[in-house]
C-alpha cells in the first residue's frame, strides 16, 4: 500500500469515528436545551462540541485526498515505486493524524468545562465546591491535551525522526 493511500484511508476512518463522537454529544446538548432553564447563550454552547466535531469530520472526509497529499508530500520521492511504508514515513503521517484525533476529542471537553464554570459562577454553588474543582481539573487536562496535540501536529517530522532513530538504535543494540 502506498503511503498516500494509507493516509487517505486513515483520515477517512478518523472522519467516521468523529461522526460517532459527535452523535455521542447529542444527548447532553438536547438535555441542556429541553430540561434546564438556562439562557440562550449557555444553550448555544451546549451545541458547540457537536458542531465542532461534525465540521471536523466533514472536513476530514471531504478533504482527505488533499490532506493525505500534504502529509505525504515530503515522502513522495522516498516512496516512489515502492509498495511498503517506511517506519519514519509512518511516524511522519501517524503523528499528525493522532494530533488531529486528540484535538477533536479534547476541544469539546475544554469548551464544556468552560460552560460548566460559567454555570457554576451564576449558580449557588460557588467556586469552592467539589463541582467547581472537578471542572477546573477537567479544563486543565483538556488544555494540556490540546497543547500536546499542537506539539505533535507542528513537530511531527522532528518527533518522528527522533522516535525512528531511537527505535533503530534499540534494534541495533539488541542484535
Amino acid at each position: 500500500m502506498k503511503l498516500q493511500a494509507f493516509s487517505f484511508t486513515a483520515l477517512r476512518l478518523l472522519a467516521i469515528y468523529f461522526v460517532v463522537q459527535a452523535l455521542g454529544t447529542l444527548p447532553s446538548a438536547v438535555h441542556y436545551s429541553l430540561y434546564n432553564n438556562y439562557s440562550a447563550a449557555i444553550i448555544i454552547w451546549a451545541y458547540v462540541p457537536l458542531v465542532l466535531i461534525g465540521v471536523c469530520a466533514w472536513l476530514l472526509w471531504s478533504k482527505a485526498d488533499v490532506l493525505a497529499g500534504k502529509l505525504t508530500s515530503a515522502n513522495a520521492a522516498d516512496e516512489a515505486g515502492r509498495n511498503e511504508i517506511s517506519e519514519s514515513a509512518l511516524y511522519r503521517v501517524g503523528l499528525p493524524i493522532a494530533a488531529i484525533f486528540i484535538i477533536v476529542t479534547a476541544l469539546p471537553v475544554f469548551i464544556g468545562s468552560v460552560v460548566q464554570l460559567l454555570q457554576i459562577n451564576v449558580s449557588e454553588y460557588g467556586f469552592s465546591s467539589a463541582i467547581a474543582s472537578s471542572t477546573w481539573s477537567s479544563l486543565i487536562v483538556s488544555f494540556l491535551k490540546v497543547a500536546l496535540a499542537a506539539v505533535l501536529l507542528f513537530r511531527a517530522d522532528t518527533i518522528g525522526s527522533w522516535v525512528s532513530g531511537l527505535v533503530n538504535q534499540v534494534k541495533t543494540q539488541n542484535k
